[in-house]
């Protein structure tokens, strides 16, 4: 299967173009000219120009809507072998989402992720929807290390797949004042130093949120499986959350009846049976390199309960 992903540039007749990239292959550059009204598409391609093969793995969020209007229209498609195959690329497939950065509401937090997650999961547990007040929490899982603070920066609301550019964000005083809030908007800003709270959980060993003391937004956490050399990145604090797509649901067992899970993708009643078995092969070796670490924090856990 041949892979790729979309990237903009700007066509001669002012349309907006979008290149489908295929690395794997020494195959050229395919330019699919569309029109785009809102962000979504009007029409199927009116050119396509590509060499023939087997089946094309289109990378886009639009391409549900795109394959589509493409299977009734009639083009030279029509002499492709096989044109059947329409997913989005897994992002540890992406080398340009890289690297991943993310931040608070008020922006005094601001972080980027060096790696690929190990695995993102939704969590159904009552413990993150309380935290997060949402139905669940998406969690991007990743190594500590591949973890950095960057510098702060204006506060912006996130943008979407559609038009990704961020949207810039204020505080109105005023509001501030009528609803008795202290404005995460200051000057002079706290120092921007994330604060760590522990927080109590139903084994009675505890997590660890992370996040802005300004904002208060939460950012991350550290869980007793790994205590501070995993860190669960909320994902939709990422600028671009709609990169990352889950590899699992946990905590099915708290899933609201009016939610359904139909992504295909491994769901559990509690935790993963065994996380390494749902690892992809590279996130598998470095998580394996984790472990002597991991072992001492679940020696000085277990020694904490003697």
């Amino acid at each position: 299967m041949l892979r790729g992903h979309f990237s903009d540039s700007k066509a001669a007749n002012d349309q907006d173009r979008w290149e489908v990239k295929l690395p794997e292959d020494n195959l050229e550059a395919s330019v699919v000219p569309m029109d785009i009204v809102h962000a979504n598409l009007c029409h199927p391609p009116l050119n396509l120009k590509a060499q023939e093969f087997h089946d094309i793995c289109v990378l886009s969020n639009k391409c549900s809507t795109w394959y589509k209007k493409l299977k009734s229209y009639k083009s030279p498609l029509s002499s492709f072998h096989s044109f059947n195959t329409i997913t989005m690329a897994h992002y540890s497939q992406r080398e340009d989402i890289l690297p991943l950065t993310g931040g608070c509401a008020c922006g005094l937090i601001r972080y980027q992720l060096t790696l690929h997650p190990l695995i993102v999961h939704c969590c159904y547990c009552t413990s993150c929807k309380r935290q997060t007040g949402s139905v669940c929490a998406m969690n991007a899982v990743i190594e500590s290390t591949a973890l950095a603070l960057l510098p702060s920066a204006p506060p912006t609301c996130v943008g979407s797949s559609s038009n990704p550019v961020p949207i810039p964000a204020a505080v109105q005083p005023v509001f501030a004042r009528l609803t008795s809030a202290a404005s995460a908007i200051r000057d002079p800003q706290p120092k921007a130093e994330a604060f760590s709270v522990c927080l109590p959980t139903a084994s009675g060993v505890g997590q660890t949120l992370v996040g802005c003391p300004a904002c208060r937004t939460g950012l991350w956490n550290h869980y007793a499986d790994a205590g501070p050399h995993l860190s669960y990145i909320r994902v939709g604090t990422l600028d671009r959350p709609w990169e990352i797509q889950p590899d699992a649901h946990i905590y099915t067992q708290s899933l609201p009846s009016w939610v359904t899970i139909n992504d295909g993708k491994p769901s559990f009643e509690g935790y993963y049976t065994r996380r390494e078995d749902h690892l992809r092969d590279d996130a598998l070796k470095r998580y394996e390199a984790l472990k002597p670490k991991i072992g001492k924090v679940r020696a000085e856990l277990r020694a904490g309960w003697e």
